[in-house]
Protein backbone atom coordinates (compact mmCIF):
# COMPACT_ATOMS: atom_id res chain seq x y z
CA UNK A 1 0.00 0.00 0.00
CA UNK A 2 2.79 2.54 1.13
CA UNK A 3 4.49 2.00 -2.59
CA UNK A 4 1.44 2.24 -3.80
CA UNK A 5 0.70 5.80 -2.72
CA UNK A 6 4.41 6.55 -3.32
CA UNK A 7 4.10 5.90 -6.98
CA UNK A 8 1.47 9.00 -7.23
CA UNK A 9 2.75 11.28 -5.69
CA UNK A 10 4.21 14.56 -7.70
CA UNK A 11 6.74 16.41 -7.03
CA UNK A 12 6.31 20.06 -5.91
CA UNK A 13 8.20 23.34 -5.92
CA UNK A 14 7.99 25.81 -3.29
CA UNK A 15 9.93 28.83 -1.77
CA UNK A 16 8.95 32.10 0.33
CA UNK A 17 10.85 35.04 0.19
CA UNK A 18 10.69 38.49 1.90
CA UNK A 19 12.25 41.03 2.92
CA UNK A 20 14.61 43.09 0.90
CA UNK A 21 15.74 41.96 -2.25
CA UNK A 22 18.74 43.31 -4.55
CA UNK A 23 19.44 46.82 -4.10
CA UNK A 24 18.56 48.27 -7.42
CA UNK A 25 21.06 50.98 -9.25
CA UNK A 26 17.36 53.14 -9.95
CA UNK A 27 17.58 56.30 -7.43
CA UNK A 28 19.34 54.42 -5.04
CA UNK A 29 16.56 52.84 -3.70
CA UNK A 30 17.00 48.93 -2.01
CA UNK A 31 13.61 47.39 -3.37
CA UNK A 32 11.48 45.08 -0.94
CA UNK A 33 10.01 41.64 -2.12
CA UNK A 34 6.98 41.99 -3.54
CA UNK A 35 4.58 40.45 -6.41
CA UNK A 36 7.41 40.88 -9.60
CA UNK A 37 10.19 40.11 -7.83
CA UNK A 38 9.45 36.64 -7.02
CA UNK A 39 8.24 36.27 -10.29
CA UNK A 40 11.39 37.31 -11.84
CA UNK A 41 12.88 34.64 -9.86
CA UNK A 42 10.76 32.06 -11.65
CA UNK A 43 10.67 33.14 -14.96
CA UNK A 44 14.24 32.85 -14.59
CA UNK A 45 14.44 29.00 -13.43
CA UNK A 46 11.62 29.25 -16.96
CA UNK A 47 14.06 30.37 -19.06
CA UNK A 48 16.48 28.11 -17.86
CA UNK A 49 14.06 24.93 -18.35
CA UNK A 50 13.34 26.84 -22.31
CA UNK A 51 9.43 26.67 -21.14
CA UNK A 52 9.15 30.37 -20.47
CA UNK A 53 7.02 30.91 -24.12
CA UNK A 54 3.93 28.89 -22.64
CA UNK A 55 3.85 30.49 -19.16
CA UNK A 56 1.24 32.75 -18.70
CA UNK A 57 -0.42 34.13 -15.51
CA UNK A 58 -3.88 34.24 -14.26
CA UNK A 59 -5.30 36.10 -11.15
CA UNK A 60 -6.54 34.00 -9.12
CA UNK A 61 -8.19 33.42 -5.31
CA UNK A 62 -6.51 30.90 -2.81
CA UNK A 63 -7.51 29.88 0.81
CA UNK A 64 -5.08 31.53 2.70
CA UNK A 65 -3.57 34.28 -0.25
CA UNK A 66 -3.95 37.94 -0.45
CA UNK A 67 -6.98 38.22 -2.86
CA UNK A 68 -5.46 40.91 -4.75
CA UNK A 69 -2.02 39.78 -5.23
CA UNK A 70 -2.06 36.54 -5.70
CA UNK A 71 -2.19 34.37 -9.66
CA UNK A 72 -1.97 31.26 -10.98
CA UNK A 73 0.61 29.78 -12.88
CA UNK A 74 -0.44 28.39 -16.32
CA UNK A 75 1.47 26.02 -18.92
CA UNK A 76 -0.37 25.87 -22.04
CA UNK A 77 -4.11 26.08 -20.30
CA UNK A 78 -3.15 24.06 -17.47
CA UNK A 79 -2.30 25.31 -14.01
CA UNK A 80 0.87 24.47 -12.95
CA UNK A 81 1.21 26.74 -9.67
CA UNK A 82 0.49 29.64 -8.48
CA UNK A 83 2.17 32.79 -6.88
CA UNK A 84 0.96 35.65 -4.65
CA UNK A 85 1.26 37.22 -1.14
CA UNK A 86 0.09 35.75 2.26
CA UNK A 87 -3.27 37.09 3.27
CA UNK A 88 -3.34 39.70 5.86
CA UNK A 89 -4.93 37.39 8.27
CA UNK A 90 -2.74 34.95 7.78
CA UNK A 91 0.66 37.14 7.96
CA UNK A 92 -0.98 38.23 11.17
CA UNK A 93 -1.70 34.72 12.64
CA UNK A 94 1.98 33.82 11.52
CA UNK A 95 3.68 37.28 12.99
CA UNK A 96 5.41 38.34 9.24
CA UNK A 97 4.88 41.18 7.21
CA UNK A 98 5.22 41.56 3.55
CA UNK A 99 5.57 37.68 2.57
CA UNK A 100 4.73 36.13 -0.86
CA UNK A 101 5.35 32.38 -1.63
CA UNK A 102 4.85 29.82 -4.67
CA UNK A 103 4.70 26.47 -5.78
CA UNK A 104 4.76 24.69 -9.02
CA UNK A 105 4.14 21.00 -10.21
CA UNK A 106 7.92 19.76 -11.73
CA UNK A 107 6.23 17.33 -13.36
CA UNK A 108 4.73 19.03 -15.93
CA UNK A 109 7.31 21.79 -16.17
CA UNK A 110 9.85 19.02 -17.03
CA UNK A 111 7.08 17.32 -18.90
CA UNK A 112 6.76 20.61 -21.08
CA UNK A 113 8.06 20.15 -24.64
CA UNK A 114 10.78 22.49 -23.92
CA UNK A 115 12.63 24.91 -26.41
CA UNK A 116 16.12 24.25 -27.67
CA UNK A 117 18.41 25.72 -25.96
CA UNK A 118 21.24 27.98 -27.87
CA UNK A 119 24.32 28.44 -25.87
CA UNK A 120 26.55 31.31 -27.18
CA UNK A 121 30.04 32.44 -26.57
CA UNK A 122 30.94 35.23 -23.94
CA UNK A 123 30.74 38.66 -24.82
CA UNK A 124 33.66 40.35 -25.73
CA UNK A 125 32.29 43.83 -25.70
CA UNK A 126 30.55 45.53 -22.79
CA UNK A 127 26.68 45.92 -22.50
CA UNK A 128 25.16 49.76 -21.33
CA UNK A 129 21.83 49.43 -19.20
CA UNK A 130 19.44 52.38 -18.62
CA UNK A 131 16.60 52.65 -16.47
CA UNK A 132 13.67 53.74 -17.17
CA UNK A 133 10.11 54.48 -14.86
CA UNK A 134 7.07 56.14 -15.94
CA UNK A 135 3.96 56.85 -14.87
CA UNK A 136 0.51 55.20 -16.72
CA UNK A 137 -2.99 54.80 -16.12
CA UNK A 138 -3.80 51.79 -13.45
CA UNK A 139 -4.91 50.06 -16.69
CA UNK A 140 -1.94 49.59 -18.83
CA UNK A 141 -0.77 46.12 -18.97
CA UNK A 142 3.23 45.83 -18.28
CA UNK A 143 3.55 42.89 -20.41
CA UNK A 144 2.20 45.00 -23.14
CA UNK A 145 4.55 47.56 -22.54
CA UNK A 146 7.56 45.58 -21.85
CA UNK A 147 6.55 44.55 -25.66
CA UNK A 148 6.47 47.67 -27.37
CA UNK A 149 9.83 48.66 -25.49
CA UNK A 150 11.93 45.42 -26.89
CA UNK A 151 10.65 46.63 -30.43
CA UNK A 152 10.79 50.54 -30.04
CA UNK A 153 14.80 50.00 -28.60
CA UNK A 154 15.54 47.90 -31.95
CA UNK A 155 18.71 45.38 -32.40
CA UNK A 156 20.58 46.99 -29.97
CA UNK A 157 18.41 45.96 -27.21
CA UNK A 158 18.63 42.42 -26.31
CA UNK A 159 17.13 42.38 -22.45
CA UNK A 160 14.02 44.34 -21.01
CA UNK A 161 13.31 43.51 -17.26
CA UNK A 162 9.90 44.99 -15.22
CA UNK A 163 11.54 45.63 -12.08
CA UNK A 164 9.30 47.80 -10.28
CA UNK A 165 5.37 49.13 -9.63
CA UNK A 166 4.37 51.35 -7.43
CA UNK A 167 0.98 52.31 -6.39
CA UNK A 168 1.45 53.97 -3.64
CA UNK A 169 0.11 57.27 -1.89
CA UNK A 170 2.33 59.23 -3.99
CA UNK A 171 0.72 58.51 -6.88
CA UNK A 172 -2.23 60.69 -8.96
CA UNK A 173 -5.38 58.69 -8.45
CA UNK A 174 -6.04 56.05 -11.11
CA UNK A 175 -2.13 56.18 -12.01
CA UNK A 176 0.73 53.74 -11.39
CA UNK A 177 4.43 53.75 -11.96
CA UNK A 178 6.36 51.08 -14.06
CA UNK A 179 10.22 50.71 -14.12
CA UNK A 180 11.94 48.88 -16.53
CA UNK A 181 15.65 48.11 -16.92
CA UNK A 182 17.25 47.69 -20.33
CA UNK A 183 20.15 46.51 -21.77
CA UNK A 184 22.15 47.72 -25.16
CA UNK A 185 24.06 45.50 -26.66
CA UNK A 186 26.24 44.80 -29.76
CA UNK A 187 28.16 41.48 -29.92
CA UNK A 188 30.48 43.34 -33.01
CA UNK A 189 31.52 46.28 -31.28
CA UNK A 190 31.65 48.79 -28.18
CA UNK A 191 28.55 50.98 -27.97
CA UNK A 192 28.60 54.50 -27.76
CA UNK A 193 26.81 56.93 -25.53
CA UNK A 194 25.13 58.50 -28.22
CA UNK A 195 23.76 55.26 -30.01
CA UNK A 196 22.45 54.22 -26.77
CA UNK A 197 20.88 57.44 -26.02
CA UNK A 198 19.27 57.62 -29.48
CA UNK A 199 17.86 54.24 -28.56
CA UNK A 200 16.70 54.91 -25.29
CA UNK A 201 15.02 58.21 -26.81
CA UNK A 202 13.37 56.10 -29.17
CA UNK A 203 11.56 54.43 -26.51
CA UNK A 204 10.83 57.03 -24.36
CA UNK A 205 9.04 58.51 -27.21
CA UNK A 206 7.04 55.83 -28.46
CA UNK A 207 5.92 54.79 -24.77
CA UNK A 208 4.58 58.16 -24.23
CA UNK A 209 2.96 58.27 -27.59
CA UNK A 210 1.32 54.55 -26.89
CA UNK A 211 0.37 54.68 -23.33
CA UNK A 212 0.35 58.29 -22.62
CA UNK A 213 3.34 57.38 -20.33
CA UNK A 214 5.22 59.87 -18.49
CA UNK A 215 9.06 59.84 -17.39
CA UNK A 216 8.45 59.71 -13.58
CA UNK A 217 10.88 62.25 -11.40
Amino acid sequence: ILESQLSKEEQHLAGVMTGLALHHAWQGEKKVVDFFVVKGVLEGLFDVLGVSNQITYAPAKREGMHPGRTADIVLDGEVIGFIGQLHPEAEKQLDVKNTFVFELSLVKVFGADAEETYYSAIPRFPSMTRDMAVVVTKETKAGEMKQVIAEAGGELLKDVALFDLYEGEKMEEGKKSLAFSMTYFDAERTLTDEEVTEAHNRVLTTVEEKFGAELRK
